[in-house]
C-alpha cells in the first residue's frame, strides 16, 4: 500500500514497488525441507538425528484457525487448561484454546522432556529460533486444511496468469 498527498510520489512508488516484490520473490522459502506427512514420517525413521522436529501445518494455532493423563495444567494465558494424555509411547497436548508452542519452557512446564524425545510434532509452520535450536533435523509436513501452505495445491483458478509460485519463471523481468 502506497500513500501520500503527493500523486507523483504515489506514482512513482507504485511503479517501484512490484520490482521490488518481483527482484525479491526467489528468495522467499519455507525454513525447512517441505513434504507430504508421510513422507516427513519416512525421513523420521531414515534419520538418526534426534529429536527431528516436524512442523504440521494444518490447521496451525498461529494462523488463526480453530490415554492416560501425563500432566494437567491450568491457568495458562493462552492455552487456558493444558492437558497431556499419553496412548504408548506417544504424548499429545490437548488444550481448552489455541496456544502455540514456541519455546522449550512451553513443554517442560507439562513435564515433557522435547530434547530427549526422537520425534517432536507442533502445530506451527515455522519454528521459533529456540526450537530451531534445538532440532536436530526437521521437515515441514504440506498438510491440507483451513491454513494449507501448498499454494499449488490450493486450486486457484481466477487469477492473472503467469504468477509466482503456480508457474516457472527463469531470468524473467518484469
Amino acid at each position: 500500500m502506497v500513500s501520500s498527498w503527493d500523486e507523483g510520489v504515489v506514482k512513482n512508488e507504485v511503479e517501484t514497488l512490484p520490482q521490488i516484490f518481483w527482484a525479491a520473490h526467489e528468495d522467499f522459502d519455507f525454513v525447512g525441507p517441505t513434504s507430504s506427512f508421510d513422507e516427513c514420517i519416512d525421513a523420521v525413521v531414515a534419520s538418526s538425528k534426534h529429536p527431528f522436529f516436524i512442523n504440521d501445518s494444518r490447521d496451525n494455532p498461529t494462523a488463526g484457525r480453530s490415554g492416560r493423563v501425563h500432566a494437567i495444567k491450568h491457568g495458562d494465558r493462552d492455552a487456558g487448561i493444558e492437558v497431556v494424555l499419553q496412548v504408548g509411547s506417544i504424548l499429545a497436548i490437548l488444550t481448552q484454546m489455541r496456544k502455540p508452542y514456541h519455546h522449550e519452557l512451553d513443554f517442560t512446564d507439562l513435564n515433557l522432556k522435547p530434547r530427549e524425545a526422537d520425534i517432536v510434532i507442533v502445530k506451527i509452520v515455522y519454528l521459533e529460533p529456540e526450537l530451531q535450536d534445538m532440532a536436530a533435523d526437521l521437515g515441514l509436513a504440506l498438510t491440507p486444511g483451513g491454513v494449507d501452505q501448498d499454494l499449488k495445491r490450493l486450486g486457484h483458478h481466477r487469477i492473472r496468469r503467469p504468477m509466482s509460485p503456480f508457474d516457472e519463471f527463469h531470468g524473467t523481468r518484469i
